[in-house]
């Protein structure tokens, strides 16, 4: 009987050790991932927070530019040779722009790579003439490149009369807004690994 007692004693501490530890296992994994989902939603934040940031100083930044060209004399000329002798310098120094162009009030664009075509039916042109403001496109395709740009576009005035606009073709504000969006896909697929090993535990 003693031995009878003696044994279920043992299997009965045994078992409450082996419930003690699975739950402080079980417990420590779910701080765990407490922890780690914090951490990954943190950084995610962060990152896209950083992005945001990244896409306002480069708004900016490009915006005053086109606007002071805009009050260039060479600008409200509508001289094409004198526009070209001051954009040209600027687009090549910058990387992040693809080319600086000018557009006539019919619609009509030369750039700096010496491209032409109208842009009329664009709807940044559209807005420009008609609010006479700096206007930061959608995302557009390029006609050189088919690549998405960015349009940041200033009406040119002379003698407060509206005589074109001056505007700069752009990837740079596309490639940091692809980041936000490439960090909220990665926030995702950790997501989707810590349930995954969440349920493999469960089970």
């Amino acid at each position: 009987m003693f031995k009878s007692i003696k044994t279920k004693m043992i299997i009965l501490v045994s078992l409450m050790l082996f419930l003690l530890i699975a739950g402080s296992s079980f417990y420590a994994f779910r701080q765990s991932e407490n922890i780690l989902s914090n951490t990954l939603q943190s950084e995610a934040e962060n990152s896209a927070r950083k992005s945001v940031e990244t896409i306002r100083l480069w708004t900016e930044e490009k915006g005053k530019i086109i606007q002071n060209l805009s009050n260039l004399d060479s600008m409200k000329s509508m001289d094409w040779e004198r526009q070209y002798d001051d954009l040209k310098p600027i687009s090549d120094d910058d990387p992040q722009i693809e080319s600086l162009f000018i557009v006539g009030p019919d619609g009509n664009m030369r750039d700096t790579n010496q491209f032409e075509t109208s842009v009329a039916d664009q709807s940044y042109f559209q807005q420009v003439t008609a609010n006479k403001e700096q206007v930061f496109s959608e995302p557009t395709e390029s006609f050189e490149t088919v690549r998405p740009i960015t349009i940041i576009a200033s009406p040119i005035f002379r003698d407060d009369e509206f005589v074109g606009i001056v505007a700069a073709a752009s990837e740079e504000q596309i490639a940091a807004t692809e980041e936000i969006v490439s960090s909220a896909e990665k926030l995702s697929e950790y997501a989707e690994e810590l349930k995954t090993a969440v349920n493999q535990f469960k089970i």
